[in-house]
């Protein structure tokens, strides 16, 4: 990289210090956020072709920062004002000149390009440049076809094109060396000139859709940008020698391979997806986004939450926890039964299937451990039945002709509330209370009202009986003891 030369302003010694260390650097492509030009993303293509997809950014003259695009972190700038974008990149040049002069001379390469639809005439800088608007263009050619942007890396690359129209303006100034002039002769429709440290290409030239032959067109636009991301006339990097300062120098563009960007060796987070090496290279740490630290493609199952893609990951694989492994969260219908919160879950919507609404269906097939029961009526035969919504199972059943419950197994009984048993009968006078601390043996296994804690009238009637008797038996009895 040449070092900074003479040129009509001052360089602040902090930017020579950021610049200094830059070599690996970011390249950026900046329009207005009214709109690509014409509605194509063939400049978006030509970035991609270079650089590879997400290895730059995608900025807006509204709304990126000067002073992070004007620092050492931005090696290459794309600044594209076609179409309906010519306005908004007027204004931000006039806002931001010397900034941008400043940030060439020091090294930046810079390819500043306007077909405008819109305005007139713009002043650029750069010791007087000015660009010509309206000047279409139908047919041109190279002015030199020996300079690289006609020979690689993208072929094939046509020395003469046609277009309707292939560009809108023209450029003017001095110190401009023409790449491409109209063939109605006058001014270039595309000029390099070298500034300070760095290189700067301007153009009057529309997007690559309207040109032709193809893909020829493409690939001039790409050998443009490949020219200058290379450092254009700053240095010799990409020459094939390893030359003093450089890490590398395999002698091509190509930012996938060993050695990358302005000749440096690439390593995970300089922007550049190393082949066979990386997944990805964003060079950021956002643990969040589509690339993670250490240059590991996000993917299900990582236990990293992609920002607007997974709304959860646990990276455990358990399905009855809120988070599923397909990264999505646990609800009702997903086919899994989420613990504690669901009863059941069948995958479908179907009422009456046994599962509705992830809760057992009482209209449906019960489970053999408990399933909710609904009203039915009392039997005396073994069987389960309640009459107001109480719980039964074959296992396990609950009853009640008032509220109280029954199974089996074992149960108590009362007139309202009790519980009764199949073998032994406690009883409690006690209406509706349920228990009484007072009990008495009743009938046992074999008698009447024998069977599946039915609560049978008779052995309701039964149990009032032996209160009524007690008192007068306890009483004889303390007559005999006396």
């Amino acid at each position: 990289m040449k070092r900074f030369n003479a040129v009509p302003f001052v360089l602040p010694a902090v930017l020579v210090g950021l610049w200094s260390t830059a070599a690996g650097a970011y390249p950026a492509y900046v329009r207005s956020n009214v709109g690509a030009p014409w509605g194509v993303s063939t400049n978006e293509a030509a970035m991609d072709a270079v650089f590879g997809g997400g290895a730059w950014d995608d900025l807006r003259f509204e709304t990126v920062d000067p002073d992070t695009l004007f620092s050492g972190f931005y090696h290459f700038i794309y600044l594209e004002g076609s179409d309906s974008n010519a306005q908004e990149l007027d204004a931000f040049l006039m806002a931001n000149q010397d900034a941008l002069e400043t940030w060439v001379g020091s090294g930046g390469t810079l390819f500043l390009n306007a077909a405008p639809n819109e305005g007139g005439n713009m002043n650029w800088g750069f010791g007087g440049v000015t660009l010509t608007y309206p000047n279409p263009a139908g047919s041109g050619s190279a002015a030199d076809g020996t300079h690289p942007i006609w020979n690689g890396p993208f072929l094939p690359c046509a020395t003469m094109f046609t277009g309707g129209s292939y560009a809108h303006a023209s450029i003017a100034g001095v110190g401009l060396n023409p790449l491409i002039f109209s063939d109605n002769g006058g001014d270039p429709n595309l000029a390099e000139m070298p500034f300070g440290g760095g290189t700067v290409i301007f153009g009057g030239l529309t997007t690559d859709n309207f040109w032709a032959p193809q893909p020829d067109a493409a690939n001039l636009r790409a050998n443009i940008i490949a020219y200058l991301e290379a450092g254009a006339q700053s240095g010799p990097c990409h020459n094939g020698v390893l030359d003093e300062g450089e890490e590398c120098d395999d002698g091509n563009f190509v930012n996938t391979d060993d050695c990358v960007g302005q000749c440096v060796v690439p390593t995970c987070g300089d922007h550049y997806v190393h082949a066979g090496i990386e997944e990805c290279d964003d060079g950021n740490m956002d643990q969040t986004d589509a690339c993670l630290i250490g240059c590991i493609a996000a993917s299900c199952g990582d236990g990293l939450v992609q920002a607007g893609v997974e709304p959860c990951d646990d990276a455990n694989g358990d399905n009855s926890d809120i988070c599923i492994d397909t990264c999505e969260l646990a609800s009702c219908g997903d086919g899994y039964v989420h613990t504690g919160i669901e009863d059941c879950d069948d995958g479908n919507d179907i009422d009456g299937d046994g599962c509705s609404s992830c809760n057992i269906d009482p209209a449906g097939e019960s489970s053999s451990s408990g399933g909710d029961g609904s009203t039915g009526t009392t039997t005396t035969d073994g069987s389960t039945s309640n009459t107001s919504g109480s719980q039964e199972s074959s296992g396990g059943a609950q009853e009640s002709s008032t509220g109280g419950q029954g199974s089996s197994g074992a149960a108590d009984e009362s007139s309202g509330g009790g519980t009764a048993t199949t073998g032994v009968t406690d009883a409690s006078a006690s209406a509706g209370s349920g228990e009484d601390s007072g009990t008495t043996t009743g009938d046992t296994a074999g008698g009447d009202g024998a069977g599946s804690g039915c609560g049978c009238a008779q052995d309701q009637e039964r149990g009032r009986a032996a209160w009524l008797i007690a008192p007068v038996l306890l009483c004889l009895r303390r007559r005999k003891r006396a």
